[in-house]
């Protein structure tokens, strides 16, 4: 696999990634941690606008489909574990080629979130890392994971008149991790805390409840859920302990997940994560924030029956990526937080 990097723009602390499509074009989204901007860019790498200029506290984006006028939903002012207690998410409206923001609902120490659908209803689950921090590194108040069904139409929402949010897990300490994935047909999302993996299914229909179980109990800082191995079953590729060094992966053994793998190597803040299927191999790609700041494929070598990786950049320390094709070319989004880079990994033979 050859690599090659495309250094597309700088962005203090640049943090969150996400993909926009509106007038029949196919964009990319980068927001800042701290009290900074949020940019958008081509498939190709090209500066298009500004998002916004402030306030940034951006830890997760994703673009709510259907709406009258383009509609990206934002989690502001979340600036660190210790410093969220006024974050919300936000939608921005992108009307007469400015965007707009409103207030969807105020959730305090709010970090991830993300839309999933089943029978043609929309639902918006949400994490709070945290709920309350008196003082630098307080993680005696757990948080929650909530839950709401979205209208088709989100224009409604504002101060004053918020999306009613309910949690369905309490008692979450360190709830950072959050995946979706599509099993059976059905979405669903994983969420990684100290106190395990939970595994979310929406409601069936309107009248019926989420579900929800706990399939892994180590403390995980994040994962995804893929084939690696191409048996049919997906293995989960976690990240521990909270902005861990130790990247393992672990298979359905019976009813229960098992620890098949564990790289021999500690990488301190591992932190980027993201699935890809390239040439018909699944890779995890990740990356890590300390030391050599590398980022990396993780594979399953069929042959020696074991898992590698492939070396994809050092010395650029990405906190999040996004992978997506642009025409037949594979290409990786990375926000590398630690040089300050927005670049994308362009992948050939």
């Amino acid at each position: 696999m050859k690599v090659k990097k495309q250094i597309i723009g700088h962005l203090e602390k640049c943090y969150a990634l996400t993909k926009l499509d509106f007038d029949d074009k196919k964009y990319l989204a980068v927001a800042a941690e701290i009290d900074n901007a949020c940019y958008l860019y081509d498939y190709q790498g090209n500066y298009i606008e500004t998002l916004w200029e402030h306030p940034g506290g951006v830890m997760s984006m994703e673009q709510y489909p259907n709406q009258e006028y383009p509609t990206l939903l934002s989690t502001w002012k979340f600036y660190s574990p210790d410093n969220g207690a006024e974050s919300k998410i936000v939608y921005y409206l992108r009307k007469n080629e400015k965007w707009e923001r409103h207030t969807l609902c105020t959730l305090p120490f709010v970090h991830r979130f993300g839309i999933v659908e089943r029978n043609h209803e929309k639902y918006l689950v949400a994490c709070t890392i945290k709920s309350a921090a008196a003082y630098p590194d307080d993680w005696t108040c757990p948080g929650r994971v909530w839950v709401a069904r979205l209208p088709k139409d989100l224009s409604a929402f504002d101060e004053g008149h918020e999306l009613d949010m309910r949690p369905i897990i309490n008692g979450l300490t360190k709830n950072h991790g959050f995946s979706k994935f599509v099993e059976n047909g059905t979405q669903g999302v994983l969420v990684g805390t100290h106190n395990g993996i939970f595994k979310l299914i929406p409601p069936e229909n309107t009248d019926s409840e989420w579900t929800y179980s706990k399939i892994i109990s180590d403390s995980v800082s994040d994962m995804i859920y893929l084939d690696f191995d191409d048996d049919g079953e997906n293995e989960i590729m976690t990240f521990s302990p909270f902005h861990g060094n130790t990247l393992s992966v672990y298979k359905k053994q019976g009813s229960d997940y098992e620890k098949i793998w564990e790289d021999p190597r500690k990488m301190p803040f591992l932190h980027a994560i993201y699935p890809m299927k390239y040439k018909g191999t699944y890779y995890g790609i990740y990356g890590y924030r300390e030391n050599e700041l590398e980022l990396n494929a993780l594979y399953y070598d069929k042959e020696k029956k074991t898992y590698d990786h492939i070396n994809l950049d050092t010395g650029a320390g990405p906190t999040n990526v996004l992978c997506f094709q642009d025409h037949t070319i594979q290409k990786i989004l990375a926000a590398n937080r630690e040089t300050n880079e927005i670049a994308i990994y362009i992948l050939g033979d």
